[in-house]
């Protein structure tokens, strides 16, 4: 993910801005990260992909299919 993309994605809940914050960066990829909404929602970028997903599916998709994101940055 490239930061500039923080100038079109919104929170997928309450449309509000997404705040970043980068834990692995390679150049201009932003690789792992959070993205931070004030409305409390919380968006991996797992392998320079942000995951929007709805709450419901977060917890099953995303911490299924990479454990790994989660034991590193609780």
């Amino acid at each position: 993910m490239k930061k500039k993309l923080l100038k079109i994605i919104v929170c997928p809940h309450c449309k509000d801005e997404l705040e970043l914050r980068i834990f692995r960066q390679d150049g201009q990829e932003i690789n792992e990260g959070i993205l931070s909404c004030d409305c409390g929602r919380k968006f991996p970028i797992i392998n320079g992909i942000p995951r929007l997903l709805p709450d419901s599916l977060k917890e099953d998709i995303i911490k299924t299919a990479h454990p790994e994101f989660f034991k590193q940055y609780s």
